[in-house]
């Protein structure tokens, strides 16, 4: 008994040139990791993870007794200006609703509530393997961000304590921290199009 094979010559041809093709793309694409600090103006989400870290952190404070007392809040670095001013008003608020009295100078408050930050703001790390996107230069058109694989991790993070000083005494009457705070938003591409994403957050928490 005889076998006989027929070999495709027309989808061995296709067949080399997408090899082909692929090991072209695989040599001149990029593999890197990468890592920064994002800084403002931030996207929607990017708010949302950094403001919810400083809300989870502000949660697990121990807060005073200050019903009926005056108070004057000062954040201490090294915080950007945005974070800063959402944390602070966020300490004033939750003290509101404990009854003090917000003052806006030292001179005129009973306490002094000092927060530290340890550490604050937003982070993205990730990993990418394929081509870079680009726009001007020697060539006159923009061309895409064209990615085999990205791993796009980005974490809000907060640390504080808080510090009552009884202006009148200068002493320390309160002490509580440091607290911890954190939130992620995780993204992934795969293959040009194909993406998943992930997050311990939502925009309405």
């Amino acid at each position: 008994m005889t076998t006989q094979f027929d070999f495709n010559w027309s989808a061995a041809s296709r067949l080399l040139a997408l090899c082909a093709t692929l090991c072209a793309l695989l040599h001149v694409a990029s593999g890197c990791a990468f890592s920064t600090r994002v800084q403002t103006p931030r996207s929607s989400w990017e708010q949302i993870l950094a403001t919810t870290a400083i809300d989870r952190a502000l949660k697990q404070v121990e807060w005073p007794e200050v019903d009926g007392k005056s108070v004057f809040v000062e954040v201490g670095p090294p915080g950007d200006v945005l974070d800063d001013l959402y944390l602070q008003r966020s300490i004033e608020a939750n003290l509101t609703d404990r009854g003090a009295r917000i003052a806006r100078n030292a001179e005129g408050a009973e306490y002094l509530l000092s927060c530290l930050v340890g550490a604050i703001g937003l982070d993205i790390d990730g990993r990418f393997l394929g081509l870079m996107g680009s726009a001007g230069g020697f060539i006159p058109f923009t061309i895409p961000e064209l990615a085999l694989y990205k791993n796009t991790l980005r974490r809000g993070f907060a640390k504080t304590e808080i510090y009552l000083v009884d202006l009148e005494t200068k002493k320390i009457i309160h002490h509580s921290g440091p607290v911890e705070g954190a939130a992620y938003r995780r993204s992934k591409t795969f293959f040009f199009v194909f993406e998943t994403r992930e997050s311990d957050t939502t925009r309405l928490e």
